[in-house]
């Protein structure tokens, strides 16, 4: 449950080790959000495989209608080096944006994590009164 601006409203969260949210994958994130979990509100990814390079059509096809994502791929991953990344998919309704913190997280090596701020009101941005959730991966090679 969030409590926000003296509202409290229970936020649906689940996390899964998916291995790819794209591509062929991307139906059965879908068919989890729609057809299993329809309450959902927030879903953690590890192991996305989505890459900072990759196309539009790629990164967006793992989203269901009324949904967004923000991720944070493996640092050195590219199209052709696929493998780890996090991800966060949101309902639209929710307003996520990276915490000031991220960047200080990014310095370290033996584990993937991201860190966002989310506003289950639906304001314009985050602010100090929003919640925060971390999703953080480490890798079986660290």
């Amino acid at each position: 449950m969030v409590q926000s601006r003296g509202k409290t409203r229970t936020v649906h969260q689940l996390w899964v080790h998916q291995r790819a949210v794209s591509r062929q994958q991307g139906a059965l994130v879908i068919n989890l959000i729609e057809s299993q979990c329809p309450k959902l509100d927030m879903l953690a990814v590890c192991e996305s495989y989505v890459v900072n390079d990759d196309p539009d059509v790629i990164k967006l096809g793992c989203l269901p209608s009324g949904f967004r994502f923000v991720h944070r791929p493996r640092p050195k991953a590219t199209r052709s080096t696929r493998g780890g990344g996090v991800c966060i998919i949101y309902r639209d309704t929710i307003t996520v944006q990276c915490h000031q913190l991220q960047s200080v997280v990014d310095q370290y090596k033996s584990f993937e994590c991201l860190l966002v701020s989310f506003d289950v009101n639906g304001g314009n941005r985050a602010t100090k009164d929003c919640d925060t959730v971390a999703i953080i991966y480490r890798p079986p090679s660290s």
